[in-house]
């Protein structure tokens, strides 16, 4: 279906929505169970705990509860009218619940929406900012008014707890926005990707073939992602910005993947700002993969709401490797 699009119009966030497990594992807890020394975890990694999902809470199951809260907040801000849906669903995972069908379908079921286009993304962590780059397609392409896209990791499944190198890292949740028309000049103004991959060997499945995705190890080359990570996304971000005449000095929030807080601290030295700009959730959440981004975001603005006309930079990083940024001017 083809829709009249106002021509000036933006596309923007109209909604958020994020489900995190009961289940607060703290570096405490992880060490004790693992031989980790916590103090070890904290200094290294910055995270003192992370959620691990239930045997009842499947990464479908996650994304879906982000959804309807998204689609929720939505509505009662007046960004979709009470009895309407979004009239598309993307969803952003690595860490699927199963192959076939593929987890956007799952989601899709659990939702509860009805026959709208649905499509299954899986960038890594940096899937959910492609996800928001894909839905800004299909609004430019007039198929598509408004679209909920959500990020949804449970990685317990794909990691070796005994490897402390890897197993405090990381933690399971999910996060959704719903995206529709805004007045001209808001929404996202410019958005960039990049793939590079004769490094993709840097984070990968051990295993390769014949195997459920509950017995595919994760492995990690952590200091090879750390170089990737500082040289490439600062200078995204800034070609990003300059695109629609912004800089650093411009930004009101730095939304960057929580891959590990150190590597948030040396990001936002990198680039120059307080950390302030720089919000941290990865301390109590890990690295959620591809709900990382919607994640932070709905938890920097409970913390410190965002105002109309601030500018928000998400910048993220995935298995491939590839990136994505996304700037926008929040409605």
């Amino acid at each position: 279906m083809r829709y009249q699009r106002e021509a000036s119009a933006g596309f923007g966030v109209l909604g958020m929505g994020s489900y995190l497990p009961d289940d607060r594992v703290t570096s405490e807890r992880l060490g004790a169970e693992h031989g980790f020394d916590p103090e070890w975890i904290k200094e290294k990694t910055g995270v003192f705990e992370r959620r691990f999902a239930g045997p009842d809470e499947s990464a479908a199951f996650m994304g879906a509860e982000s959804v309807k809260r998204a689609v929720q907040e939505a509505r009662s801000r007046g960004g979709l009218d009470p009895d309407e849906d979004p009239e598309m669903l993307i969803a952003a995972t690595s860490t699927p619940d199963r192959i076939v069908p593929a987890p956007a379908y799952d989601v899709h079921a659990l939702t509860g929406l009805g026959q709208t286009p649905v499509l299954n993304i899986d960038g890594g962590c940096a899937g959910f900012g492609q996800s928001l780059i894909t839905a800004l397609g299909f609004y430019l392409a007039d198929m598509t008014r408004t679209a909920v896209v959500t990020g949804m990791n449970r990685s317990e499944a794909m990691l070796d707890l005994d490897n402390r190198r890897m197993a405090p890292l990381f933690g399971d949740g999910a996060g959704a926005f719903v995206l529709g028309p805004v007045p001209a000049g808001y929404g996202i103004l410019s958005t960039r990707m990049l793939t590079d991959s004769t490094e993709r060997e840097a984070i990968r499945n051990v295993e390769k073939f014949g195997k459920a995705p509950a017995d595919l190890t994760l492995e990690m080359n952590g200091h090879r992602l750390v170089e990737i990570f500082a040289q490439e996304l600062p200078k995204m971000m800034t070609e990003c910005l300059g695109e629609v005449g912004l800089t650093v000095a411009d930004v009101d929030r730095f939304i960057v993947h929580q891959a590990n807080v150190r590597m948030l601290e040396m990001f936002g030295a990198l680039i120059g700002v307080d950390a302030e700009r720089v919000p941290v959730a990865g301390d109590v959440t890990g690295n959620t993969a591809s709900a990382s981004l919607p994640i932070t975001l709905q938890m920097s603005t409970e913390e410190r709401p965002l105002k109309r006309g601030d500018v928000v930079v998400l910048a993220t990083a995935g298995a491939g490797l590839n990136g994505a940024v996304v700037v926008l001017r929040w409605y």
